[in-house]
């Protein structure tokens, strides 16, 4: 009997961002050609409806460590492999190099590892223990990720790097990238400045609050989207005149939302140390928002491509201000920097959004 064929992937914090938004594209895509999906998480996945809703199964382990996580997985693809054949899809690098030991002697499996983050967040650390823990994952992802069958970074910066240090062969694909249509974009004559992300320390938050108390004598109102309950970090650095500048939002499940704010969006700020494919940035790009982003490790200047479609500022806050202060002046100027964007964007989406359909295909 022929065997069937499942496909799995694994995330194992699978809360709201870019990964698990990008993994939910891709199953929506090659779920028209692969029946069965699965999709697996430590704890609860934030998109569990959606999946169901499109037809990929959910499964979320009750475990509190991938070490854990991964060796529930072992066996329980050991039997699955009997009678199907399986991929296996890693997703970021930690598990990544789990699913590299424990999976590849799995038969009937290929394992596919892609790279969401640039791999040198291994080599940025607060204090000891993180230290370790990312010398001993980036030690052992140099030993056993050449078991992978298939490595794919999510932007070229992503797939050159771990080329130079780890010496494998890597695919670049980038996230599927939804092109939005909507009527003329109009400007507001105060200028909205939107910042977008999750309250963690690689997305730097805190150097974008600095920056607006350098920012009060411009005439402007700020939005920030965030996870979290920010007003105390707030209050702790923006001056009590600009926190009357800013109104504050949560992340929600409902794009229509979200995209009032990007259509409400002139200047959208990234401040982030470091980004694979940075999806809020191609977002804003898409809804015609100029984009001032820090130059971070990842696919940021892909997509700004050296200050021709944005502005790339130098990680500093006070270099950011320089940027947001010119944009601010010179805001008709820098409609055609954000028109040049959006084409490159298109062009992007036409030449990308297929791949992975393809690749599913070939294996």
């Amino acid at each position: 009997m022929k065997k069937q064929r499942q496909i799995y992937f694994f995330l194992p914090n699978f809360a709201i961002g870019g990964a698990g938004n990008s993994i939910f594209n891709i199953c929506k895509v090659i779920k028209r050609v692969d029946r069965s999906i699965n999709v697996i998480s430590i704890g609860k996945n934030y998109y569990s409806n959606k999946f169901r809703n499109i037809g990929v199964k959910v499964l979320e382990l009750n475990k509190k460590r991938s070490i854990s996580a991964i060796i529930e997985i072992y066996f329980f693809l050991k039997k699955v492999s009997k009678q199907n054949d399986i991929i296996f899809v890693s997703n970021i690098n930690y598990a990544n190099t789990l699913s590299s030991i424990f999976l590849k002697n799995i038969k009937n499996l290929k394992l596919i590892l892609i790279e969401r983050t640039p791999f040198q967040e291994l080599e940025i650390y607060s204090n000891i223990f993180e230290l370790i823990k990312k010398k001993v994952i980036y030690y052992l992802a140099r030993i056993f990720y050449k078991r992978a069958d298939h490595i794919i970074g999510n932007s070229k910066s992503v797939s050159g790097y771990i080329e130079s240090k780890i010496n494998v062969k890597v695919e670049t694909v980038y996230p599927i990238i939804k092109i939005k249509s909507f009527s003329k974009r109009t400007y507001n004559k105060i200028l909205n400045i939107s910042w977008i992300g999750r309250d963690s320390k690689e997305k730097n938050l805190s150097d974008f609050l600095k920056c607006i108390n350098l920012l009060g004598k411009e005439n402007l109102n700020i939005n920030i989207i965030t996870d979290a309950n920010i007003k105390k970090k707030i209050k702790e650095i923006v001056s009590a005149d600009m926190v009357k500048k800013i109104k504050l939002f949560k992340f929600t499940k409902n794009k229509d939302s979200l995209s009032k704010i990007y259509l409400n969006t002139d200047i959208y700020v990234n401040t982030s140390i470091y980004e694979g494919f940075p999806n809020t940035i191609a977002e804003a790009i898409n809804y015609e928002c100029l984009v001032i982003a820090n130059k971070s490790f990842g696919g940021c200047r892909e997509l700004i491509k050296n200050n021709n479609y944005g502005f790339i500022y130098e990680n500093d806050y006070r270099k950011l201000y320089k940027c947001i202060s010119y944009a601010i002046k010179n805001f008709d100027v820098c409609k055609k920097k954000i028109k040049l964007a959006k084409n490159e964007l298109v062009k992007k989406a036409k030449n990308n959004n297929n791949k992975y359909i393809n690749f599913f295909n070939q294996l």
